[in-house]
Formats: C-alpha cells, structure tokens, sequence
C-alpha cells in the first residue's frame, strides 16, 4: 500500500482534492460548532435589545408630569404628631394602675391611638429614605440623629418613671416601694413605645446594605461590611424574643429595659428590608445596563422614579397588612381547632394571645398607603429652616403630652 501510495502523481492529488462531495459540501456549509455559535449569537443579540430598551426607559425616554404634592417634611409632622399622641397610650397605663376602672382614654380612643402608633415608624422611615435619595441628608446624619433621640426618650421614660411613677407609688403606700421589675412585669410592654430604636435599627441596615466604604473593606472585603447588617437585625430579633417572652411572664425584666428595646413587629421589619432591597437592585440594574453613577443619580430626580417608589412602597404596605390581617386570622383558627367551644372570655384571650406575639400589629399600615401615593420623595426645599424646626416642635409637642398626661393622673390621685 505504500508503494502504491507514493506512485500517486502530485497533480492528481490536487485534482482529487478540488472535487467536492455533496456530504463534503454540506459539512464546511455547517460547521460543527455553528449551532451553539447562532444560539450564543442569539442569546446575545436578545441580552443586547433587553439592554437597549432598558437604557431607553431609564435614560432617554422623557419624564412624566405627575409629581405628589407632599414631600419629606410633611411625613415627617404627621409622624411626629402620631409619635407624640401614642405617647396617651402609655400615659392611659400608668393611669390603669391608680384607677383601673376611670382610665384617660376611653376603648374607643384606646384603639384609636394604637392605630396611629401604627404610622410612626413608616412615617419616619420612608421620609428618612426620601432625605437620603434627594441628598438633604446623609446617611450617617440620620444614624447620628436617631441614636441621639433613641437615648434621649429612653432616658426620658426612665426619668417619668423614677420622678413620678415610682414617687407616687411611695406617697400611696407610705414608705420608699421600688417597683421596677413589678412594673416592668406588668406595665413594661407600654413603655415599648420609643419608636427611635426602630428607626435606629432600620437605618443601620440601610447603612450596612448600601454605604461604599471610601478607606477599609475594599474589594472583597466589602463583604465583611455588608455581613454587619446582621447587627441591627439581632437585636431587632432580642427586642421580640424578650418581649414575647416577657408578655407570657416567662421573663422578668426592670421597667428601666424597655424604653431601649425596638417596638415594632417583626412584619415591619420585613417592609424596610423589601423596601431597601428595591432600591438596591434598582442600583445595580443601572450597573447591569452600563449605566453611570451619575446618570443613575439623574435618574433618581426623576418624577418616574419618585413614582415607581410610592407604589412601590404603597404595595408592600398592603401585603404587610394583608399578611397580618391573614395571620391573626390562622391563628384565631388554630386556636379554635384547639377549642372548639369557647365561651367568649376564651374567644377574647386567642386576640390577647396573639397580641402577645404581635400578630395583628402591623394591620393599620395600611392607612398610609394614600398618604403615600401622594408623596414624592424628590420635593427638596432650598431653605432647610423648617427642617431644623420640625424636630423642636415635634419634641415639644411630645413633652406636652406627657406632661399633661401626668398632671391629670396626679390631679385624679388627689382629688
């Protein structure tokens, strides 16, 4: 065979060569690795018009007109308002001590305000967000702001509590009565009511989640920062744990713990968290469309993004509240199944009981959602005067109310 082979004049091997094969033909038409080569090019070209269309809504499509009338500064009063008239609910307790059957508010005012406690905290929250899009404020201002509060009412309890709680108490019984841990026992969850250690919490999470360290934990170090979000959330997660514990007298604490703890449920929580996520994702999809920073920032001014927000914002209120209405209505069936023939006292114990692990707390978030329809968190103002006194007249209006609280349960022990 060799023989033969090297006998093969040069010439026909080329003439051999020249002539295709239809099998031949239809190879080099379709190369092996074409089929995935036009998938991948495929892939690509639909990754590229997604991208394309993406920047035309984010970049270049024109803004809307609509822009809500209400800006940062107006959350921030009704939430202040809301802070300082939530404040009666603790006031009516201490009053419950001392009269039990003539309280200062009434079942229908005691509910009544319970649902505007509901507010605060979303209130605060979201014009926090709006303060830190906008640029008015940064974030660490507002960590700076809500720790300084945080430690200012909780002292303020303590100090309501020793002055005038614990004074009274000596003048009824007629000797020196420290009552701490029978009062933080029973009248402690009421004191639950310094709404700054859940916006401290809350914003350190913010803080955590989106703040680009400028000197330490760079490059993959980031993630050590990021990790530290957890802070904020443990002891979110110990505030809950010691109060259900406590409310089913499995605990007991001195009244001085409560004032520091976090008041709100674990649902609200869950709000900020989904809110904050959106707004970070929102980030990065600017990255993914190869955006720039300041074109993403440009885009935050925008009345379409300050839209997209409020409904945003506006959706998860009604799944939280929805879920809390759902919630509170699994466990009264839980409850039953157990029972199935409950008096009415019993009936009324499963809603105790479900307050006792703060199911059905979080129902009234469900109010702000018009409020916030109406707001856009791109209004800034260009004389921040009344930023400075919206604090001083919310914190004087908070004074106000526990001072007058006090006064009439002082008025009640001596007349």
């Amino acid at each position: 065979m060799e023989e033969n082979y090297s006998l093969v004049d040069e010439n026909s091997i080329d003439v051999v060569d020249e002539v295709e094969t239809p099998a031949e033909k239809e190879f080099e038409a379709e190369p092996l690795d074409e089929v995935p080569s036009r998938k991948k090019a495929k892939k690509e070209l639909k990754k590229e018009r997604k991208r394309q269309k993406l920047r035309f809504k984010y970049l270049e499509k024109p803004d809307i007109k609509y822009r809500g009338p209400l800006s940062y500064r107006h959350l921030r009063m009704l939430a202040w308002v809301a802070l300082a008239f939530t404040q009666m609910s603790t006031l009516n307790t201490i009053s419950m001590l001392f009269f039990p059957d003539n309280t200062i508010l009434g079942p229908i005012g005691t509910i009544g305000i319970e649902y505007l406690a509901d507010l605060t905290v979303p209130l605060f929250m979201i014009a926090t967000f709006a303060t830190i899009l906008n640029k008015n404020k940064t974030l660490k201002t507002a960590l700076s702001f809500y720790f300084a509060a945080w430690l200012g009412v909780g002292l303020v309890f303590v100090l309501i509590y020793h002055r005038y709680v614990s004074g009274a108490l000596t003048i009824l019984k007629g000797t020196e009565y420290d009552a701490s841990v029978y009062f933080g026992d029973k009248f402690g969850a009421k004191a639950e009511r310094n709404v700054f250690a859940d916006l401290l919490a809350l914003t350190s999470f913010y803080f955590f989640l989106t703040y680009e360290p400028k000197k330490h934990f760079q490059g993959k170090k980031i993630f050590f920062f990021r990790s530290l979000l957890l802070i904020p959330l443990g002891v979110a997660f110990f505030s809950y744990y010691v109060k259900v514990q406590s409310n089913f007298d499995r605990v007991e604490l001195p009244f001085e713990v409560y004032p520091f703890l976090t008041t709100k449920p674990p649902l609200l929580y869950f709000l900020f968290i989904g809110i904050s996520v959106i707004l970070k994702r929102k980030e990065r999809l600017f990255k993914k469309i190869g955006a720039t920073k300041k074109q993403f920032y440009s885009y935050t001014k925008t009345n379409r993004n300050s839209l997209y927000v409020s409904i945003r914002i506006s959706l998860l209120l009604f799944i939280v509240s929805l879920i809390d209405i759902l919630s509170l209505i699994a466990y009264i069936i839980f409850r039953l199944a157990k029972d199935p023939n409950p008096g009415d006292e019993s009936f009324l114990i499963y809603f105790t009981d479900a307050g006792n692990y703060e199911i059905g707390q979080c129902m009234g978030v469900m109010i702000a959602i018009p409020v916030i329809l109406l707001f856009s968190y791109n209004r800034k103002f260009e004389d921040r005067t009344a930023d400075l006194i919206i604090p001083i007249i919310g914190i004087a209006l908070f004074a106000w109310v526990n001072i007058e609280g006090i006064y009439q349960i002082i008025r009640r022990i001596f007349m």
